[in-house]
């Protein structure tokens, strides 16, 4: 899931406004968050799942949004 796709989501679900960034704009924009939200960096659950032999249950994080509640 890329952070675009959540903060198009949460643009859309908010009735605000979502623009696009260039890395170079990540400092200003984000922070100290830039590094982490300016690369392409995806997790995965199966090491946890395997190593606490657990499978997640219930519904995405894009479809929590969409049904207005971030926290399921």
């Amino acid at each position: 899931m890329a952070i675009k796709d959540i903060a198009a989501l949460i643009g859309q679900e908010n009735q605000l406004p979502v623009k696009e960034s260039s890395v170079a704009d990540a400092p200003a924009t984000f922070g100290w968050l830039s590094p982490f939200v300016s690369r392409d960096i995806w997790g995965s659950s199966s090491l946890t799942q395997q190593e606490l032999d657990w499978t997640p249950q219930g519904i995405g994080l894009l479809q929590a949004i969409k049904n207005g509640h971030p926290e399921s």
